[in-house]
């Protein structure tokens, strides 16, 4: 059903309201909100704790349903990899990297399509061509056609058309299909569960994308850097300062009586922070909701 700016309802008075109304009718054309810095950190962190929650408890399920050994993501964390490279892979390249791809075709700029087509076609051919002089060539070719499309009018009026017409599908659609990349995560064994293993991320999907539109790219990587550095900071700490027996028990179960003294005060400061965290989340979370209950 075809979407127009005329039937936008009108803007909600709560964070929480605000986000479900523009799940409800996408609107990809306005400009994001003007506000300060601190102002719109603070929207998305509050914003940020019920889907952690949400995500929180899907992970719960599935690790009711999935082994250990059918994810793939789990055993390469734990593979010979500094722990300072996990850290820039998690909190750096893949929050830009998958923000460019998913996120930023979510306005209607001729640049910010042509960029992440870009980048998948040059992955493409590194992945099937047999030549390997294909891809650096081509490579030049779309950076010299990404540079003029920069110098142009970024403006299209038919791709404007396209998202005010269709921003319902070109919004899940991104969400989606991020969620779905992340099957690979996992042993093609359990792929059947596809819908509930890629859950997570398609929840994020919909926060990462709102953020885009709502406050601008820059804030949907500083979300998704966010996301993944508090996921992955306990995985770090015990893989860097952990002994080689804590690390050898991470994804075994911890016998807590068999580590030394360093062990049990690093796990214990990490439970601490996960339960403190926690904490923190729900308390926020059960105010962003109250505060859309009254503003309804």
């Amino acid at each position: 059903m075809e979407n127009t700016l005329e039937n936008q309802p009108a803007p909600s008075q709560s964070l929480l309201g605000a986000y479900f109304q523009f799940l409800r009718t996408p609107n990809l054309i306005e400009a994001p909100a003007s506000l300060s810095f601190n102002r719109i950190r603070n929207h998305i962190l509050r914003l940020y704790t019920p889907h952690l929650l949400a995500t929180l408890l899907i992970a719960i399920v599935i690790s009711q349903v999935v082994t250990e050994a059918d994810n793939i993501l789990f055993e390469d964390i734990l593979s010979e990899l500094s722990a300072w490279l996990i850290l820039f892979g998690a909190v750096v390249m893949a929050p830009v990297v998958e923000e460019i791809i998913f996120r930023l075709p979510l306005r209607p700029i001729a640049l910010s399509l042509s960029i992440p087509i870009s980048i998948a076609i040059i992955y493409l051919l590194d992945l099937f061509s047999v030549n390997q002089a294909i891809p650096p060539v081509v490579g030049l070719m779309l950076l010299g056609f990404n540079i003029y499309l920069a110098t142009r009018h970024p403006k299209v009026p038919r791709l404007q058309q396209l998202y005010t017409r269709f921003p319902r599908p070109i919004f899940y659609l991104s969400a989606i299909l991020f969620g779905a990349i992340h099957i690979g995560n996992y042993d093609s064994r359990v792929w059947a569960l596809m819908p509930l293993l890629v859950l997570p991320q398609c929840v994020l999907g919909l926060f990462l994308g709102f953020v885009r539109v709502r406050y601008g790219f820059g804030w949907a990587i500083f979300a998704h850097a966010l996301h993944n550095g508090c996921l992955i900071a306990p995985f770090l700490m015990m893989l860097g300062l952990g002994s080689s027996e804590l690390r050898s028990q991470i994804g075994q179960g911890i016998d807590f009586e068999a580590l030394t003294l360093l062990d049990k005060l690093l796990t214990t400061g990490l439970g601490l922070y996960f339960i403190s965290g926690l904490a923190l989340c729900v308390i926020t979370a059960w105010k962003v909701i109250r505060e859309w209950q009254y503003a309804s």
